[in-house]
């Protein structure tokens, strides 16, 4: 086959060549939280779990991967349990980077997903595409042929041409892959319906067996009925994608020092911490102090915006030449 042919082959049906995969951190690069966990929340960047039983499964992050990626997401059952809930591993894709998919209109686009996936069981597993207010979604199926495998799953669907899909900074579209919901999300397959569903009848129920595992990497979503080669690109690309939704300021182990003098301290005053990137709103803060010489700080939520962290002086001192803090940690979270 000529290079020419090989290329034709990988080129995707629609949109563009570069920046194409609208997952960020797909291949499990960035964990700016940690490594392991064991509640719902996000996990690997972009990554979060939701499930009435969280705390039954654990999260971390593994160095089992296909070729070509180093990362994957390890969720496994710790408490067996039978689940009469929703149980989902999930990623939330942001309103504005959606707007070309034509989502609740005639004129919808295929969309095309595709990921890497190894599990302890073999059998159909469930995941669905809905909007941000649950009420509408598409049910479907990928099946594992071989335990303890890694295989590639492609799934192709027509995008809604119903429903309310926002195109803002909020919620445009989720997916879900079932960790082993309750029987009240099943729904008829490979067809958008207008409700809460999320779960084929007779899929794998994960929770259900103790120490059952699946591992996730590789995730591309693209538009088009054809699934292209992951996109792979620099870790700092990646990072500071995450960074729009969430940041910490302890990153290479910056310390970041405040003082005021002495004449200052009788009133409040105010000090902004910048971001690296800006957020997709303004973001909650949290800041951990290794030094306080009578000045401590707190966030000043009036004072945040998606550029910044406000601070303020909650107390100082009245006697001392200066009055100093030192923040050895900080948080920005502006995730969806």
């Amino acid at each position: 086959m000529s290079n020419a042919r090989k290329l034709a082959d990988n080129l995707p049906t629609d949109g563009q060549l570069g920046n194409r995969n609208l997952i960020i951190n797909g291949a499990m690069e960035v964990w700016q939280r940690g490594t392991s966990f064991a509640v719902n929340g996000y996990h690997a960047d972009r990554w979060s779990a939701d499930a009435s039983n969280a705390s039954n499964f654990s999260y971390d992050q593994s160095t089992s991967a296909p070729d070509g990626f180093k990362y994957s997401t390890k969720i496994q059952t710790t408490t067996a349990f039978s689940a009469t809930s929703y149980q989902f591993y999930r990623y939330n894709i942001e309103g504005q980077d959606l707007v070309q998919l034509q989502l609740g209109a005639s004129g919808a686009e295929k969309i095309t997903l595709s990921f890497w996936v190894r599990a302890s069981q073999t059998g159909n597993y469930s995941i669905a595409f809905t909007n941000s207010a649950n009420n509408y979604a598409y049910p479907t199926t990928y099946t594992i042929n071989a335990a303890d495998t890694w295989e590639h799953k492609t799934i192709t669907l027509d995008g809604a041409t119903a429903g309310t899909w926002l195109t803002t900074n909020g919620v445009g579209l989720r997916i879900k892959w079932d960790l082993g919901s309750g029987g009240t999300f099943d729904s008829t397959t490979d067809t958008w319906v207008a409700a809460d569903k999320a779960t084929v009848s007779g899929s794998v129920k994960l929770g259900a067996t103790v120490n059952a595992n699946l591992y996730l990497t590789g995730v591309q979503l693209e538009v088009g009925s054809k699934s292209t080669p992951f996109e792979h690109e620099p870790f700092e690309a990646t990072l500071r994608k995450c960074q729009r939704y969430y940041e910490i300021g302890n990153m290479g182990g910056t310390t970041y020092r405040i003082s005021m003098n002495k004449g200052q301290t009788s009133a409040s005053h105010y000090w902004a911490v910048d971001f690296r990137v800006t957020k997709r709103a303004t973001p909650t803060c949290t800041i951990t102090q290794s030094y306080d010489d009578n000045l401590d700080l707190v966030v000043h939520p009036q004072a945040t915006g998606p550029n910044h962290m406000g601070l303020k002086n909650s107390t100082g001192g009245s006697t001392d030449t200066r009055a100093l803090a030192e923040l050895s940690h900080w948080t920005a979270d502006a995730e969806l």
